[in-house]
């Protein structure tokens, strides 16, 4: 199963589509419970194909997260635990 999002980049008028599967979904959720906190410095580390995909993976996770009310946004790079 894939999240997937897609954007227009107005520079080149372009579509794109990028997506997280649902193991990567669950190992960033796994690491929110545990820790209480999701960062991009832990999402580069160990989830590192993700990462390379596009650093938006990172922001759509946090998001995904916001929206099910699990994390808030606390700064950059870092989603907290609600």
């Amino acid at each position: 199963k894939f999240y997937l999002f897609c954007y227009d980049d107005d520079s080149k008028q372009s579509y794109y589509e990028k997506g997280i599967t649902e193991t990567e979904y669950k190992i960033s959720y796994q690491q929110l419970l545990d820790v209480g906190e999701f960062t991009r410095e832990w999402f580069n580390k160990n989830l590192p194909n993700c990462a390379k995909e596009g650093s938006c993976n990172f922001t759509t996770i946090g998001g995904l997260f916001i929206l099910q009310n699990y994390a808030t946004y606390s700064e950059r790079g870092i989603y907290k635990k609600v």
